[in-house]
């Protein structure tokens, strides 16, 4: 998943939730901006708002880091397989 499908799930998820970015914001706390900016640009906030974020949308952490991860790593999640 690219930064921007990224934001785009996360536009999705809120959509269906019936809820504005600036609900999403207050829920969570996270800037009406930021919001704005996560699902525009694909933007990747501080722990902190991932995990409100996460909450609010009913989406796990867990779910959040591996779909961020899979950004970070080119589309792939690597595993450290040690020496």
């Amino acid at each position: 998943m690219k930064n921007k499908e990224w934001g785009e799930y996360i536009k999705k998820i809120r959509q269906r939730k019936k809820l504005t970015q600036f609900e999403l914001a207050v829920r969570t706390k996270v800037s009406l901006q930021s919001i704005r900016e996560i699902e525009q640009t694909g933007h990747i906030p501080k722990m902190k708002a991932l995990a409100r974020i996460g909450s609010v949308l009913e989406i796990s952490f867990a779910e959040i880091l591996v779909m961020i991860n899979s950004d970070l790593l080119g589309g792939e999640i690597r595993r450290n397989n040690g020496p």
